[in-house]
Order: C-alpha cells, then sequence, then structure tokens
C-alpha cells in the first residue's frame, strides 16, 4: 500500500524539457554566438609596439593623411612595400605576425614570389 508521502514525491515530479526539443533555432546555434571575438589594440599598444619593436624590425609610420596613419614593411632594397596593416583597429593576432622575423625575412627575399630586384644605385658624377 503506498503512503501519501509517496504520492506526493511522484506527484511533484517532473520531466525537464531538453533544450534540443524546443523549436527555436537560437537554442540550438547558440554556441555560434559564444565565439570570441579578436582583440583590437588600442592606439596607445600600436604605438608602443611600433615605436619599442617594430620600427627595429624595419617597419614604418605612413602618414598619409587620405589613407590615415598606417604600418608598412618595404624593402630596403627595392622600396616595395610588402605588408601594410592599419595603425588604428590592428588586431593582436596581426599585431603578433608583424614581429615574426623569420616570416619578414621570408618576405625580404622573395616578394611577390620572386626573389627581389635590387634598384640600380644612382651613379656619381
Amino acid at each position: 500500500m503506498e503512503t501519501i508521502k509517496e504520492h506526493k514525491k511522484r506527484a511533484e515530479w517532473h520531466q525537464p524539457e531538453l533544450p534540443f526539443y524546443g523549436n527555436r533555432k537560437e537554442d540550438f546555434y547558440s554556441h555560434v554566438s559564444k565565439k570570441a571575438i579578436p582583440k583590437v589594440l588600442s592606439e596607445q599598444e600600436v604605438n608602443d609596439l611600433f615605436w619599442d619593436i617594430l620600427i627595429n624590425l624595419g617597419w614604418k609610420l605612413d602618414q598619409r593623411e587620405s589613407d590615415g596613419k598606417r604600418l608598412i614593411f618595404a624593402c630596403p632594397k627595392c622600396n616595395m612595400v610588402i605588408d601594410d596593416q592599419p595603425y588604428t583597429q590592428l588586431l593582436a593576432s596581426d599585431a603578433s605576425a608583424m614581429r615574426n622575423i623569420k616570416a619578414l625575412n621570408g618576405m625580404l627575399e622573395t616578394h611577390n614570389g620572386e626573389p627581389c630586384k635590387a634598384l640600380p644605385e644612382a651613379e656619381e658624377q
């Protein structure tokens, strides 16, 4: 014979609804919106990065007013701009790639898929 207490327990139990049985796509695809947003460096962080590290690696600051400030990496032999990045809205992932010495040296050896063709030096007269 069932006691009143056991009967109450049975009546209180409720099967929770599983999230994938819902009829909203947002519930199913909610993991997409939780992906990490790329970190953008502040102007002060970019300034410190440029003056402390990048300038020593050959990066230059281009301040043409029509384009805004940009960080450029040009070949010292042929003056070809190999890479350029925005000064504002620079991503942290791009900043770490800009300091990669091995990659920078590789870009100096070959740009546009060909070895560097140095500009002829001006003859002194």
